[in-house]
């Protein structure tokens, strides 16, 4: 995947548009004009999500809640989401091997009524993803891969574990997928299938539950050596076993890509790769065989952490993620603690992976707690104070849209719809310093309109955009001052 760099390196696609044709104005709004013979735009696109755990109950649902009050209160977060300045949700719908949604391979998770299998009488994903196209943010399926649950668990008949005993690997108390056994892999394969067919998503997510943690030390709990016996002849139990993870992943990144070619299909292991090697997972292989559309490594710690410090364990991903887009996974569940007393080391982490150039952006854990009245302002007024678009990836089969040619009636700025367009962005230009020819583009307005009432002594540019594919930018729009 290549980068397209200005003479700044910034974040996902960069679009650099020098010699741009501008307004002419008169002399006293000169030194507010972008020069079209020598200045430079940047734009600046990034990935800011949110993970909406559904586990637990954590983030949304309460199974209190009658089934209007809980779509109320999903349609409320996701538009909080959106207000935050996020631009991607992270949706759990398979966690315990059970469905946010109405499966024909799992039962329906008990978070929604109470009871595993019982039909809350509709569709939590439909509302999720309606909720997400009414603010305009994209929308991926997350999945727990290879957990089945506690044991204490109630399950239904149709539940994995009460249908395919034979599956099944317990550690500790609780019950896992054999990633061993090609029925499982075949399962997780089916699962993407069956979400990508069905539904409008834009990708499909899995985070770090791959072998369980501690299996290394601690072999008594987990008997594979039959499956071994059979499949790993040539090789020692260790690669078996990587080998097993790297087929799940496959599977799943296969099946992603032939229900819908243009879906992503991202990784979120632990930050650290000695810790994601205990789960026999390792970030390198799925690059190496393109297996990955992105990854999200869990950073979770502070700058000045002992031993995994917040921009050694960013830097060490350079290497790690190659040119696989890699976002900065996140702890916003973390402030008040130790490191995290207060939101500058959050400001820190994200101007750390801004100026990374491997880093395309960042997802924060979990939506509940970036909501909370002592994160939201920070993260909303400081950080993410410009809206963005999400950077062009994966394997579009979109042609980028036309660009617009704009027009200025006063202050008004119009332009006449682009075909095939979903919708278009407008930036403010702003200089990054006095007199400097570098201009940055700050978005001010995303959506489906064809005008947008600008200010005086600014410049201004728009493109149109269809799913992540952009336009090039307009000519520059200067509104001068009012005579």
């Amino acid at each position: 995947m290549k980068r397209i760099f200005t003479t700044l390196v910034l974040i996902g696609l960069l679009t650099c548009s020098c010699g741009v044709l501008s307004t002419t104005g008169r002399n006293p709004d000169k030194d507010y004009r972008f020069n079209a013979s020598r200045d430079c735009i940047t734009l600046q696109h990034e990935v800011r999500g949110a993970w909406l755990t559904t586990v637990g109950g954590y983030d949304w649902p309460d199974k209190n809640d009658n089934a209007n009050t809980q779509k109320q209160k999903l349609h409320g977060l996701i538009r909080k989401i959106r207000e935050a300045g996020c631009n991607v949700v992270f949706f759990q719908v398979v966690s315990n091997m059970d469905a946010m949604y109405p499966s024909a391979i799992l039962p329906w998770s008990h978070v929604i009524t109470g009871t595993q299998g019982q039909d809350p009488g509709y569709d939590p994903l439909t509302e999720a993803i309606n909720a997400c196209r009414e603010q305009g943010l994209e929308i991926h399926a997350w999945l727990n891969p290879l957990r089945a649950g506690n044991m204490a668990m109630e399950r239904s008949p149709m539940h994995v574990v009460k249908e395919h005993p034979e599956w099944i690997q317990q550690y500790g108390s609780n019950y896992f997928l054999d990633p061993a056994l090609p029925e499982v892999r075949q399962r997780l394969a089916d699962i993407v299938t069956e979400l990508m067919t069905r539904y409008p998503l834009d990708g499909i997510h899995m985070d770090d539950y791959f072998y369980p943690n501690g299996l290394q030390a601690d072999e008594k709990q987990w008997n594979d050596s039959t499956s071994f016996a059979l499949s790993g002849s040539g090789t020692d139990m260790e690669e078996w076993r990587y080998r097993n993870i790297d087929a799940c992943v496959k599977a799943m990144y296969d099946a992603a890509h032939a229900a819908k070619p243009e879906a992503l299909f991202g990784i979120s292991p632990a930050g650290r790769l000695e810790n994601t090697l205990k789960l026999y997972a390792d970030p390198r292989r799925w690059v190496a065989q393109g297996t990955v559309d992105y990854l999200v490594p869990q950073i979770y710690w502070p700058h000045g952490h002992r031993t995994a410090d917040f921009k050694l364990v960013l830097d060490s991903w350079k290497d790690i993620a190659g040119d696989v887009p890699l976002f900065c996974g996140l702890a916003a569940y973390r402030l008040g603690e130790s490191g995290f007393e207060s939101m500058e080391e959050f400001i820190r982490q994200v101007e750390d992976s801004r100026q990374a150039s491997w880093s395309w952006g960042h997802v924060w854990f979990r939506t509940a707690f970036v909501l909370t009245n002592q994160f939201l302002p920070t993260l909303r007024d400081v950080i993410y104070q410009y809206g963005s678009l999400v950077p062009q990836m994966g394997h579009s089969t979109r042609n980028a849209p036309a660009r617009p040619t704009v027009t200025l009636t006063g202050k008004q700025l119009q332009w006449a719809e682009v075909e095939g367009a979903d919708g278009y962005a407008v930036y403010q230009l702003v200089r990054e310093r006095t007199n400097s020819r570098d201009w940055t583009g700050q978005l001010v307005y995303q959506g489906p309109h064809i005008t947008f009432e600008g200010s005086e002594r600014n410049n201004y540019v728009v493109i149109s955009y269809s799913g992540r594919e952009k336009s090039d930018i307009s000519e520059v729009i200067f509104i001068p001052t009012a005579r």
